[in-house]
């Protein structure tokens, strides 16, 4: 064999084994190795694919050879665009693709790869050259990096407190809260000043702030900061310090302007008491729950609505589920699973018990705030104490149920109409009336059912309602019946105004009074009769009191000469006279004058009557005294105690005689074991005065009280006690001629008294 055949041999060998290599590299290098072949017409396929790529994307390598598509469907939606931008710009300029872009896998989860490959021409065809691995885990690191400096970048910009980096007495940055809390209009402009022009030097509390810089590496306390200005202010300064590889110092300086934060105090103590203020006048009460340290706070308004004055203790949950009322304990678990259900807001209406034992309604509204792992940190709720609420929408809700039930089963008929689209609602008594179903009357007008003759006069005052000269009409006019008879309402008509305080709608009340109109005229009719009557009696009664008055005169004349006769008789023939015959004069006198006292009497009762009525102001102390006077002979040892009677109006001579009847009567019937007392007393009314006649005489049984105010009706025997049993029958009659009323109150053996009431 010759030398270049054994050197070929030799070639050969060598590039078989580079071949397996390369073979089992290709197999066995983690991430995916491939070629991709993408042709002119559009086709494309895979035709070498690493065995990798069945972690990586889930598919062997013999079904990615045969549908090259399961690649692509791969691709995270937001990063498709993106990824054949740069193979159109490789395809086209020969560049490498260099490209991360995210996977989607068939449970949803997200994988970074890196696509890294050399793109080749062929004459049908592109190719390109490439390798593919997963940097998730890197991808993380550097997403949480770079946002966790973006973060600190942020809040350190959007802070309000100043931050300045400065390095060898040179500002090298600042915030803009710092460029402005010293005075200046940017960093170029602060920066052409040192570190060392923000700071007062000569504050002695900035040397030992330096001081213990210099030994802790870090301090926090106020200085006097100095403004472009030159305007000095105080300040509160955390620095720290870091020594550099070169032996320089680096400072890091927060900044915090304290007459800010003063204002800022001040302000906010002004809001948190507008807030209180706020919140008193609308009875709501707010709370903060702080899960990680466990604190409840309360507002001073939420311990009102409690019962409680403002931090009379520090609240806990077990003082919160205390109020709570029995039936609204359960509610305590939805607090305590709303963290756990990763709930974001509560809301409900519960009743709670406040320390004074009284029940209230309160509603509530709560907050949950949590961390970005998903932990409770803070519920915010606001209480707001909504009983009277509850009870005008309980009222407003048993209202609205009157109203309906009022406006449905009315007896009487209801209707609201508007003036252009006629009758809206109807309730059954208006269809009943009119004979109409509700269906058919909601479709004629008002116009349609009333009598022709009545229309113009109700037309004429529906127009003054709507032109507001009128608030409501009330008229009486007929309506025509379905079957065409002739029904007599009763119409009040008012308007309802909309919000703007224009004319919106007619509310009309029917009530049917074709019945009462026939009543009406029967009555009217009786009226007449009963006045013709009544004038008949009237004649009557003159007659009557006429004849009473004329027979008590005429009879009086024949009993004056008996009385005479028998005084002549007992005179002349006295002597002549036994005992019996003296007797028997004796009697027919004492008949004779009795029956003069009895048509005296008489006389008087028919007068009460007849008298014209001719009132005047009577003094009833004056009377009493009058009566005193005119009862002298019989007063014996009697009392009569009268003071502070009134002045009413009313005839006088029958006051006169109304007194003296009941006192002489008090006087009359006294009893034989004590002394008379007559009492007379006086109690003011809303509309009268209540006069009392009181005795200590012998009283008069309950059964008889109704019967002596009757004319002749006599308790005694006529020889125990005198009288005709006409004195009761007159005060009755004088009394209720005034327009009063007279009854008596008495205990057998204990005493009377006579009670009458005079109108004022």
């Amino acid at each position: 064999m010759g030398i270049s055949s054994l050197i070929d041999k030799t070639n050969a060998s060598s590039t078989a084994i580079e071949l397996q290599l390369l073979q089992k590299l290709f197999k066995n290098v983690p991430g995916v190795v491939y070629q991709f072949q993408l042709f002119d017409d559009g086709t494309f396929c895979f035709p070498h694919v690493s065995n990798g790529a069945v972690s990586l994307f889930g598919y062997t390598t013999e079904e990615i050879m045969m549908d090259a598509s399961k690649i692509f469907s791969k691709i995270h939606p937001g990063d498709r665009e993106s990824f054949y931008r740069a193979r159109k710009v490789s395809q086209k300029e020969l560049l490498n693709i260099n490209i991360d872009i995210r996977l989607v896998s068939d449970g949803n989860n997200i994988k970074w790869i890196n696509v890294n490959s050399t793109p080749e021409r062929l004459s049908d065809s592109m190719i390109w050259h490439g390798y593919i691995h997963e940097i998730t885990e890197e991808k993380e690191k550097e997403l949480l990096l770079l946002e966790s400096e973006g973060r600190y970048r942020n809040i350190i910009e959007s802070s309000l407190n100043g931050f300045v980096i400065g390095k060898d007495a040179v500002v090298l940055d600042a915030n803009d809260a710092a460029i402005r809390m010293f005075g200046y209009e940017s960093l170029e402009d602060m920066q052409l000043a040192t570190r060392e022009g923000l700071l007062d030097h000569d504050d002695p509390r900035l040397m030992e702030l330096r001081r213990i810089r210099a030994i802790a590496g870090k301090v926090n306390g106020e200085v006097t900061g100095i403004k472009k200005d030159g305007e000095r202010f105080n300040c509160f300064m955390s620095s720290t310090q870091i020594q550099e590889p070169d032996g320089t110092f680096q400072s890091m300086n927060f900044f915090i302007d304290l007459s800010e934060r003063t204002k800022a105090e001040e302000r906010l103590a002004k809001s948190q008491q507008l807030l209180s203020q706020a919140e008193a006048i609308a009875h709501i009460g707010s709370s903060e729950v702080d899960y990680k340290t466990g604190k409840f706070l309360w507002s001073d308004e939420f311990y009102r609505i409690h019962g409680l004055e403002p931090n009379c203790y520090e609240p806990t949950p077990e003082i919160s589920e205390r109020f709570l009322h029995p039936e609204e304990k359960y509610k305590v678990e939805i607090f305590n699973e709303a963290p756990l259900k990763k709930l974001d807001f509560l809301e409900f209406d519960s009743k709670i018990i406040r320390a004074d034992g009284v029940v209230r309604e309160v509603s509530s509204s709560w907050k949950l705030i949590y961390d970005a792992d998903g932990c409770p940190l803070k519920m915010y709720g606001v209480v707001q104490d909504i009983t009277e609420k509850k009870q005008l929408e309980v009222a407003l809700k048993l209202s609205e149920e009157q109203f309906r039930g009022a406006f449905e089963y009315s007896a009487m008929g209801i209707a609201i109409a508007d003036s252009f689209k006629g009758w809206i609602f109807i309730n059954d008594s208006l269809c009943n009336m009119l004979g109409y179903s509700r269906e058919e009357l909601l479709k004629l007008s008002f116009q349609k059912v009333t009598h022709p003759d009545d229309l113009e006069l109700g037309l004429k005052y529906l127009i003054e309602l709507e032109e507001g000269r009128r608030d409501f009409y009330k008229i009486e006019k007929r309506y025509l019946h379905k079957d065409g008879s002739i029904i007599w309402v009763m119409v009040i008509v008012s308007m309802i105004k909309n919000k703007d305080g224009k004319p919106h709608q007619f509310v009309a009340q029917v009530e049917n009074i074709s019945q009462r109109e026939e009543q009406d005229r029967v009555l009217e009719e009786l009226n007449e009769q009963l006045a013709i009557r009544a004038q008949e009696l009237l004649d009557s009664n003159k007659e009557l009191e006429r004849f009473a008055y004329v027979a008590s005169h005429d009879l009086q004349e024949p009993l004056r000469m008996v009385a005479s006769f028998l005084q002549l008789l007992e005179k002349k023939y006295g002597h002549q006279l036994d005992d019996k015959a003296k007797e028997y004069i004796g009697y027919a006198a004492g008949g004779a004058k009795r029956m003069k006292e009895l048509i005296l009497d008489m006389l008087e009762y028919s007068r009460v009557s007849s008298v014209a009525i001719q009132y005047e102001n009577v003094d009833l102390n004056r009377i009493v005294g009058d009566v005193q006077l005119n009862l002298l002979p019989i007063l014996e040892n009697a009392t009569i105690i009268a003071s502070g009677l009134p002045t009413v109006s009313g005839i006088r001579s029958q006051l006169s005689q109304l007194l003296q009847n009941l006192i002489g009567n008090a006087l009359k019937y006294k009893s034989t074991e004590r002394n008379a007392i007559v009492e007379i007393t006086a109690i003011e009314k809303q509309k009268e005065w209540e006069i009392s006649v009181m005795d200590n005489g012998i009283g008069i049984d309950a059964q008889h009280f109704e019967k002596i105010f009757v004319i002749f009706q006599r308790l005694h025997n006529k020889n125990d006690y005198s009288g005709t049993g006409i004195g009761l029958a007159i005060c009755k009659k004088i009394v209720e001629k005034h327009g009063g009323r007279i009854w008596v109150e008495s205990e057998a053996d204990k005493g009377s008294s006579f009670i009458f009431t005079i109108p004022k």
